[in-house]
C-alpha cells in the first residue's frame, strides 16, 4: 500500500494526494559508421544534460539525469547502420485531490476495461 495522503491544514477542501513516479527514456544516436554513431551519442548527451534544468522545469521534473551511455552496437536490420543508447532518468510528483462533496462512484463497467 502506498501512504501517499497528505495532511492539509487550511481551506483547501478535499483529501490530497502525492506521488512520485520515476521512469527513464532512452535515446539512440544512429549513424552509417560507428565513429560518427559515437560522436552523435556525445552531442546529445553534452546537449540533453545541459539543457536538464530547462527540462526539469518545463515538464515538471523533480530530477532529470543521465543515467548510462550503452556501448555501441550494429542496429539489427539496418543494413549496417550503428546505434549507441543514452538513458536519461526522471522523477515527476503527481499531485491530485478527493473532493469529499461529490456523489461516490456507483458503477464501473467492466466490459469497457477489457479491451485495455
Amino acid at each position: 500500500m502506498i501512504n501517499d495522503e497528505q495532511i492539509v491544514v487550511g481551506g483547501q477542501r478535499g483529501r490530497q494526494f502525492q506521488i512520485a513516479l520515476q521512469g527513464s527514456h532512452t535515446v539512440f544516436s544512429i549513424a552509417t559508421k560507428a565513429a560518427y554513431a559515437e560522436s552523435l551519442a556525445n552531442e546529445v548527451t553534452i546537449l540533453l544534460t545541459q539543457y536538464a534544468p530547462e527540462l526539469r522545469h518545463s515538464l515538471c521534473f523533480a530530477d532529470f539525469q543521465l543515467q548510462e551511455i550503452g556501448q555501441l552496437s550494429i542496429l539489427e536490420g539496418s543494413g549496417g547502420q550503428y546505434v549507441v543508447p543514452s538513458t536519461f532518468s526522471y522523477i515527476a510528483n503527481f499531485d491530485w485531490a478527493l473532493d469529499e462533496n461529490l456523489p461516490p462512484l456507483r458503477h464501473v463497467d467492466v466490459r469497457v476495461l477489457h479491451g485495455i
